[in-house]
């Protein structure tokens, strides 16, 4: 079971979205949250120029739209990293998280369509990436079906 660090830019980032993703993402990640930025490289490029794009394996950067980037989300294995823009709702933002997390992990993201088994099951992690600082062990609540809910 894949475990992801995530970094949320600012406490109302984290605030408002953890417990959507908790809610929606399916159980077969487990995930640590922290606030604050992670290690990061800059995109130069014509897709990620000004992009923010997680250094250390494991790793989500949710950051807000202060930081200009022209991608909303991109991912490499096991690291992501997502734009959260103020016309985003909370159900788009983590639909979006979760599309980067299923890329992040090589697993088809574009139709969404997460069937396998292994999407039913729980397990257990650790998290040493967030260092010093505020770091919270979590796991999605049981129960989550396959689907995204409404």
């Amino acid at each position: 079971m894949p475990h992801f660090t995530l970094f949320f830019k600012t406490e109302a980032l984290r605030d408002r979205l953890l417990p959507a993703i908790l809610l929606r993402i399916p159980p077969w990640f487990e995930f640590s949250a922290c606030t604050g930025t992670p290690d990061v490289t800059i995109g130069t490029g014509e897709v990620d120029r000004g992009f923010p794009f997680p250094v250390r394996p494991g790793t989500v950067y949710i950051f807000d739209d202060e930081i200009p980037a022209r991608a909303v989300g991109l991912a490499a294995p096991m690291r992501a990293s997502v734009r959260v823009r103020p016309i985003d709702s909370d159900n788009v933002l983590v639909l979006r998280i979760w599309h980067e997390l299923l890329h992040a992990v090589g697993q088809p993201a574009d139709d969404m369509i997460p069937l396998a088994p292994e999407w039913q099951t729980r397990g257990s992690g650790s998290c040493g990436q967030c260092g010093a600082g505020s770091a919270t062990r979590l796991t999605s609540p049981s129960g989550m079906s396959g689907s995204m809910p409404g």
